[in-house]
């Protein structure tokens, strides 16, 4: 039907908006805004048009695009197989303090047991840990529906 649909409408108002309202200015109505809208969308649908048409002429096609991560899938593997279990229960301490104690004793034992076997690859270690952190707590608030910091 050509009609454009306004799904969202962001309003935003000037710095002195309120004082003039406060001075007797009439505040825009629902009806006012609403017909401003109508008003407006034949310059919407023009704008919606052009840029479509220049899309079309100019866009990029799609592609995928490779992930570098800061670490290799064998330091993460190694490191979910040597300190799952400890960095598990470090993630259910509430109190912060303690728990980013906790956390930062279970990274140093990361480190004891890893760097012998990945000696040089220190930033891959840091770098898998932090990864492997974010995901005991994903897993945590979707399974379990805890926050961090236990509520």
């Amino acid at each position: 039907d050509g009609d454009v649909a306004i799904m969202m409408v962001e309003a935003e108002a000037t710095e002195k908006t309120i004082q003039l309202v406060k001075d007797g200015a009439e505040a825009p109505t629902e009806e006012i805004v609403a017909a401003g809208l109508e008003a407006a969308k034949p310059f919407i649908k023009t704008l919606c048009k052009a840029q479509s048409d220049l899309a079309s002429k100019a866009a990029k096609p799609e592609g995928d695009f490779p992930v570098f991560l800061d670490y290799q899938d064998d330091v993460l593997d190694a490191l979910a197989k040597a300190v799952t279990p400890e960095l598990k229960q470090a993630l259910t301490i509430a109190g912060k303090q303690e728990r980013e104690t906790e956390l930062d004793r279970v990274k140093e034992i990361a480190a004891e047991k890893l760097l012998p076997e990945f000696e040089g690859r220190e930033k891959e270690i840091s770098a898998a840990y932090r990864a492997l952190t974010k995901k005991l707590v994903r897993e945590r608030v979707i399974k379990d529906k805890v926050r961090i910091d236990g509520r």
